[in-house]
């Protein structure tokens, strides 16, 4: 841009001479950075991404730093990390550039989850044994000679003499990062039973989702170039016994219903903590439960009214937690009976859909109020149906289709089938 430029010089004579002219002068605008989003929350091993947007003079370089995986970013594109603990993450973006620096922040809390196959841990910053399941049902603290053998043809079996041709190995890297913090090698299947344990080698010192690395290894002893690996990564979640966050929690809801015999009720207990277990408990069918789940049970009697549910919560921190729910059951208002009557004009049988009726034995049954019966009139050999007939007050059939008549038992009711001969003789 083009500016004014005012110069002023003083001789020793103080004599004063000033110049005054246009030149070219450069205005940089200062640096800038924002970070989007401000704020987030994810779940321990989700992967989080901030973008930061530079402002100002194009930038010289750009950098990340948020201490999750990857840790820092030397790029100006979109930042993505994961975290595996829990916690308040600050990510910082900086933009460098010809007039200087300037930098932004994102805060990412991060929050706890169990993954549904994680085997828990409740300390921190002490050592825990591993015994997680590796291939088939065998844990890799057990790995019996039977596994190495269908792992890998020609290992024999226990009771084979085959048994000693194979070694096995056992590792294990309690983070994944490439580390194999515990490695042990049977030179032949037979010696080892009941497998390798892990004691007291994995230490975490920090809340959240970690991921384990078993491996077993099966080589066979005449021919080293047979072998048989078999890897799997299993997470793990650490539990901080000292963070109420991880406490467990229980509230049913309802706290108090009313029901009626042979209905289902069905508690919620809004189960808190990490790593929770939970056993309901109250007498219906089913009686009890080990799901975390909404409880559901039903009351065949009202006998001991009102019934209490209650529900039983357990975090991996070893704290605890109840709930009870009062459910009081009555028996349902005894439902009125009323007769429905049928009448035969003529010869033929009248039977119903349901038990009840059976006429000519029974013309008479007796139904709950509410009871949908359906008639049908079945006329002798020689006679015919013709109708049904019933008086209006009250109501005898509310539909009819062909020889059948459906009745609605709101009361007492009457209906006749009307039977003839097919042939008819006058007298004279």
């Amino acid at each position: 841009m083009q500016g004014r430029v005012v110069i002023t010089k003083t001789s020793p004579t103080n004599s004063v001479a000033t110049f005054e002219d246009s030149v070219p002068v450069n205005v940089m605008t200062p640096p800038g950075a924002s970070c989007t989003p401000s704020t987030q929350t994810v779940a321990t091993g989700q992967s989080v991404t901030v973008i930061g947007s530079p402002s100002g003079e194009a930038p010289v370089s750009c950098s990340y730093a948020g201490g999750g995986t990857p840790a820092t970013s030397a790029s100006c594109s979109p930042f993505t990390t994961t975290y595996n603990t829990t916690g308040t993450k600050t990510i910082t973006f900086t933009v460098n550039a010809a007039n200087g620096p300037a930098s932004c922040q994102s805060t990412v809390n991060v929050v706890a989850t169990v993954p549904p196959d994680a085997t828990l841990y409740t300390a921190i910053g002490t050592t825990t044994p591993y015994t997680r399941s590796l291939s088939g049902d065998d844990p890799i603290n057990n790995v019996d000679a039977s596994l190495a053998a269908n792992i890998l043809s020609g290992c024999g079996s226990s009771a084979d003499a085959n048994i000693n041709k194979c070694s096995v190995r056992y590792r294990l890297d309690c983070t994944r990062n490439g580390t194999w913090e515990g490695d042990f090698t049977y030179s032949n299947v037979s010696n080892e039973p009941k497998g390798y344990l892990f004691d007291n080698t994995c230490s975490y010192s920090g809340a959240g989702t970690y991921y384990l690395r078993g491996q077993i290894t099966v080589t066979k002893n005449s021919d080293p170039t047979a072998v048989k690996v078999v890897t799997e990564d299993i997470p793990i979640f650490v539990v901080d016994p000292n963070d109420p966050n991880n406490n467990a929690s229980a509230s049913c809801d309802p706290s108090s219903i009313s029901i009626q015999t042979n209905q289902q009720v069905t508690i919620d207990g809004n189960v808190g903590g990490n790593g929770p277990t939970c056993s309901w408990s109250g007498g219906g069918t089913p009686a009890t439960s080990n799901s975390c789940s909404p409880f559901q049970t039903t009351f065949t009697s009202s006998a001991g009214s009102p019934r209490t549910i209650t529900l039983n919560v357990t975090a991996a921190n070893g704290s605890t937690a109840q709930c009870t729910a009062n459910v009081t059951v009555t028996d349902p208002p005894p439902v009125d009976i009323f007769p429905l009557d049928a009448v035969r004009n003529g010869q033929g049988t009248i039977t119903s859909d349901i038990p009840g009726i059976n006429c000519g034995g029974t013309c008479r049954g007796n139904y709950d109020e509410g009871t949908t019966v359906v008639l049908t009139a079945m006329p002798a050999d020689g006679w015919s149906f013709i109708e049904w007939e019933w008086d209006d007050t009250p109501p005898g059939c509310s539909s009819v289709l062909n020889n059948t008549c459906t009745v609605e038992v709101n009361g007492p009711r009457e209906v006749t089938a009307k039977f003839r001969p097919n042939t008819l003789y006058e007298e004279f």
